[in-house]
């Protein structure tokens, strides 16, 4: 194991990545192809080599049998035999010759190492299709033949003609089977050693080639690691800041909803509604509509708390912004500005109208049976109205109603009163 990665790991890596399969696959065929190819040079090269040595040697003792004939021709006909006989015989000792064979230009064996070939005609088409148009032609075949009288070999035999040309015409040919065995031997022992030492450098370089592609793979796979590394902490991050985020938005929202409205029944916080008020105030002023400011006070509040405790006033509370949130238009303005002291405004309505709608509040309220733990409750609430005129600030509007609600409460409390 590598840094964390199996050897399998690493392995398959190299194969399932498309650049390193074509560079083996690349490399492969490179090398094969090297082979084949220089068995396509190199075999015929050194083969054509080793002919071209046959045929040179052959020729050394065809040109050398001629000038001997030549010399014989002023001796009788027994002692040109004899003469000729002999310098066969050592000249096929000298080159390791099989056999020698002296023909006249119509294929008659003149002279022959093997006396039983001696008057005998050249029967072979290769004889008359190119010898006797003095192409130097050669064969190859295998004898086999006994060492010691136990032993059976082969000899790889080269047969050659050789054609005998005096004054521009062909004269005869001289046969020649040579023993190429250890030229042979030899060739096969230099392709074999090309082969090895090939094959020798092939595996090197594939090795090479292998290894370099080895901690390359692991480098690849170290990198992918780290991208997937990455790409997992991106995606945490990006978890992480969204989930954030959203807290954030969520705090935001909490904290906008804490500014802009009571915590305990809903309806807009006192700062928030005298900013919304001195807008809307603004507006009625400009377009000179009717407007109306309403100051709401429960009555003995304090006593319900002391009696029933203040998680008991608190839903008294609650049940009274629900009856007054019931009856107010999108474009009314409700808050809470106090414990238990309450305001509206209302702008496009005539004072009859406002009078009436506040009247109903007063009385839903008094008749609503508040029930908390077994405990009838019930509370009422005094109410004073403050009309715009023309140079009133949202201020002075304010103090008008709350001195029509302390009206209302000297007057008894659980009412009504215009300033």
């Amino acid at each position: 194991m590598i840094n964390n990665f199996t050897y399998k790991d690493i392995i398959s890596n190299i194969f399932h990545t498309i650049i390193y399969t074509i560079i083996l696959v690349f490399t492969m065929i490179i090398l094969v192809t090297g082979y084949f190819i220089g068995h396509k040079t190199l075999l015929p090269m050194f083969y054509n080599n080793m002919i071209n040595i046959v045929i040179n040697e052959s020729k050394k003792v065809s040109q050398h049998l001629v000038n001997f004939n030549n010399h014989l021709h002023q001796e009788n006909d027994n002692q040109e035999k004899e003469h000729l006989s002999e310098e066969f015989e050592l000249l096929k000792k000298e080159f390791s010759l099989e056999n020698i064979k002296y023909y006249d230009k119509n294929g008659k064996t003149l002279y022959s190492t093997d006396t039983s070939e001696i008057n005998k005609n050249n029967i072979h088409e290769h004889f008359n299709n190119e010898v006797t148009k003095k192409k130097i032609h050669y064969d190859f075949f295998q004898e086999e033949f006994s060492y010691l009288n136990t032993k059976k070999n082969s000899k790889n035999i080269a047969e050659i003609y050789i054609p005998i040309i005096e004054k521009g015409q062909f004269n005869g040919a001289i046969e020649v089977f040579y023993d190429i065995t250890e030229h042979r031997e030899n060739f096969f022992k230099i392709i074999n050693k090309i082969e090895n030492a090939y094959v020798f450098i092939s595996i090197i370089f594939l090795n090479l080639v292998f290894i370099t592609l080895y901690y390359q793979s692991i480098s690849n796979l170290e990198k992918k690691k780290q991208d997937k590394e990455i790409k997992s902490l991106n995606k945490n991050l990006t978890k992480k800041v969204k989930i954030r985020t959203q807290e954030l938005e969520d705090k935001n929202k909490e904290l906008e909803r804490l500014a802009h409205y009571d915590f305990l029944t809903g309806i807009y916080s006192r700062s928030f509604f005298f900013g919304l008020a001195s807008k809307y105030l603004n507006t009625v002023k400009r377009h000179n509509l009717p407007f109306h400011v309403i100051s709401l006070d429960l009555d003995n509040f304090k006593k319900i708390n002391d009696t029933y405790g203040h998680a008991v006033g608190d839903k008294v509370l609650v049940e009274f912004t629900k009856i007054v949130s019931s009856y107010m238009r999108k474009s009314d303005l409700f808050g809470r500005i106090g414990g238990e002291e309450f305001i509206i405004c209302i702008q496009n309505n005539q004072l009859d109208g406002v009078k009436i709608l506040t009247e109903k509040i007063r009385s839903e309220f008094e008749s609503k049976k508040i029930i908390i733990n077994n405990n009838q409750i019930s509370a009422t609430v005094s109410i004073g109205i403050a009309q715009l005129k023309s140079n009133d600030t949202l201020e002075e509007l304010i103090e008008k109603s709350d001195k029509a609600l302390y009206k209302a409460k000297e007057q008894g409390r659980n009412q009504v009163v215009v300033f």
